[in-house]
């Protein structure tokens, strides 16, 4: 079974427009938080993982937005590993990716003074791992 949440997809892309430039790193905490979950999302459920986003993910564990468990289930498809899996909620990285957004959702709700310009804001590329020879 597809399942996507219609209301965190809602969520996410209204915290993405409030937040987020058409190019560029975001001017907040907030903003590059939503960035960088929004970045994951749709490399997830548009290109099955096969872009480097080894930086969204790094991000996201440095401001402690997601946990270990959620963390290793996305990271080792954010280099270069193609995922093949049957998107549904059954499968530990569709799973993860669905947990992320809704942590990443929650956290910049329950936490507004990131939305703040007044933080330096890390660029989520700058967190990027070097690209692993594809694999299965």
């Amino acid at each position: 079974m597809n399942i996507i949440d219609p209301k965190l997809t809602f969520q996410i892309e209204q915290l993405f427009d409030e937040l987020v430039p058409p190019s560029g790193k975001a001017d907040s905490i907030a903003g590059e938080i939503i960035r960088a979950a929004a970045k994951l999302r749709y490399d997830f459920y548009n290109n099955g993982m096969g872009n480097n986003t080894s930086g969204a993910v790094n991000l996201l564990k440095k401001y402690d937005v997601i946990e270990d468990t959620t963390y290793n289930n996305i990271w080792k498809f954010t280099r270069g590993r193609i995922y093949n899996g049957d998107y549904n909620l059954d499968d530990p990285l569709h799973e993860s990716i669905e947990e992320m957004t809704a942590n990443a959702v929650t956290f910049v709700l329950n936490n507004p003074i990131l939305r703040d310009d007044i933080y330096e804001v890390i660029d989520m590329f700058d967190l990027e791992e070097e690209e692993e020879e594809c694999y299965q």
